[in-house]
């Protein structure tokens, strides 16, 4: 029997990390595998007694390479030190949006859980979900689409998004952002970890239909990718294709 890695997490207890922004799941795993073969090919105490101002020269000096900026961000993120974390910190403060970013989020997220688990007597939970969360709010993405494909009125887009703001605030959590299209509505929010957001979704998009019907049931919800254009066309296309597999001539 599959397990619902949400459910099995509500029964964990300890300090629980996340990323603070979104990175894909799968430049996660080459974090974890750079970062792995790093430490297997090095002594581990070189990790421990890098120098978190050599990392700096490095990564602000404009001469130095991207794959040197990448070794010195692994370096600070496996060495678990406070003066690395700050350096990762004050970087990513600068650093634009693109892998090298990816790269020293991974980095500060690997050296907070190891600070923590240093000081702390107790279980560090790391949790590394592609849209990231903020303390124990996980961030999620949800597409809602009309349910003729028919263009949303102000009024309904209105409605959608006062009683979803409703139902996530109801139980603690966030909305961080609506983007609306012709007949869809992006959401993106942060809701607590161990509550079931799928029975909130559900129960939002029945609470809208008593009134006309107009969202369609099938909807989509994501911790592990962005929901961008690309997304949302073939979600609608999936859906165009499953209307007329049960249309009745």
């Amino acid at each position: 029997m599959s397990r619902d890695p949400l459910k099995e997490l509500s029964k964990m207890e300890g300090q629980i990390h996340q990323l603070n922004e979104p990175v894909p799941i799968e430049f996660q795993k080459k974090y974890i595998q750079t970062s792995i073969k790093e430490k297997l090919s090095k002594n581990i105490e070189a990790f421990h007694h890098y120098d978190p101002i050599v990392a700096e020269k490095i990564l602000y000096s404009r001469l130095s390479q991207k794959v040197d900026k990448i070794e010195a961000l692994i370096m600070l993120g496996g060495s678990g030190k406070v003066d690395s974390f700050r350096v990762l910190e004050d970087f990513l403060e600068v650093v634009k949006p693109g892998e090298l970013r990816y790269w020293a989020l991974m980095a500060q997220f690997e050296c907070k859980v190891s600070i923590f688990g240093n000081l702390l007597d107790e279980t560090q939970v790391a949790i590394t979900s592609g849209l990231g969360g903020r303390d124990k709010l996980m961030r999620f993405m949800a597409l809602f689409i009309s349910d003729n494909l028919e263009p949303f009125k102000d009024f309904q887009i209105t409605q959608m998004k006062e009683e979803l703001t409703f139902r996530i605030e109801e139980s603690s959590g966030e909305i961080e952002k609506f983007k609306v299209g012709p007949n869809w509505l992006v959401c993106t929010l942060l809701y607590p970890l161990k509550s079931d957001i799928a029975l909130v979704i559900k129960k939002f998009v029945d609470e809208c239909n008593q009134y006309g019907h107009f969202m369609a049931k099938d909807c989509l919800l994501t911790n592990a990718n962005v929901i961008d254009k690309e997304v949302i066309d073939e979600t609608i296309r999936k859906y165009q294709a499953k209307r007329g597999a049960n249309s009745v001539d």
